[in-house]
């Protein structure tokens, strides 16, 4: 498995990905210049308190960390399936469901780096102190967006034009104008975690949001398993 797992953060942060890495950081340090320019006019502390807020809300939970999730789990096994390496993957003797968590866990680990270095350098600027709940909210927003596209690069060709369709058609506008298309949402529970971690009302109990999330974890980890399970590939049936 650690072997499977180193060889999946090469496949990730290789030499040949340098140019999908730096897009990653800027993309990653993007709320953090808006954060320099919005400080200018802050005035006072409880101004810079509540656009740090917004500025998470409203831009690293709603649109940096979901199309970073996006972009990093759901191309790790789909270029694996294109390039023909998880042939050889199949050959080795691994448990099917390795195949699917050694990608994830890489995509999770990479997605950690980029939110630590989003959220840091943003509480830097507004002098943010509660960025330990927004790192715990992060957190839980990269296992259950990384799985949630890890199935998704499996089930649909497409994967990245489906996840932005997902993202910002129903998160987004149909998410902001249909309260009940809201609550099948991963935002929406984010954010319900993240209000009861602030200790404010939210219509979504912290025990509600956990459990939504963490079956969307189990189920997209199932669905991505059963699906990478029943794939043919080329060679591996003259192993």
């Amino acid at each position: 498995m650690l072997a499977l797992l180193r060889f999946n953060l090469r496949q990730l942060i290789g030499r040949h990905r340098w140019g999908a890495l730096s897009f990653w950081m800027v993309l990653a340090l993007l709320p953090a210049g808006l954060a320099t320019l919005g400080v200018a006019f802050a005035q006072d502390r409880v101004d810079r308190l509540e656009m740090s807020l917004g500025l998470f809300n409203d831009l690293t939970l709603a649109l940096v960390l979901p199309v970073l999730a996006l972009l990093v789990a759901s191309s790790l096994l789909r270029e694996e399936i294109q390039n023909q390496t998880i042939v050889y993957l199949y050959l080795k003797p691994l448990a099917r469901a390795s195949l699917v968590l050694a990608p994830v866990a890489a995509s999770s680990l990479v997605l950690l780096l980029l939110m630590a270095l989003n959220l840091i350098s943003v509480s830097l600027v507004f002098q943010e102190s509660r960025v330990m709940i927004f790192l715990m909210v992060g957190v839980v927003a990269v296992l259950a967006y990384g799985t949630f596209f890890t199935a998704l690069g499996l089930w649909m060709r497409r994967a990245v034009l489906w996840g932005l369709g997902y993202l910002l058609l129903w998160e987004g506008a149909l998410g902001n104008l249909s309260r009940p298309a809201s609550f099948l949402s991963v935002r929406k529970y984010l954010l319900g975690f993240e209000q009861a971690l602030l200790g404010n009302s939210s219509e979504i109990p912290m025990g509600t949001a956990l459990i939504v999330l963490g079956g969307i974890v189990v189920v997209s980890l199932g669905a991505a398993i059963w699906r990478l399970g029943r794939m043919e590939f080329e060679g591996e049936s003259g192993s």
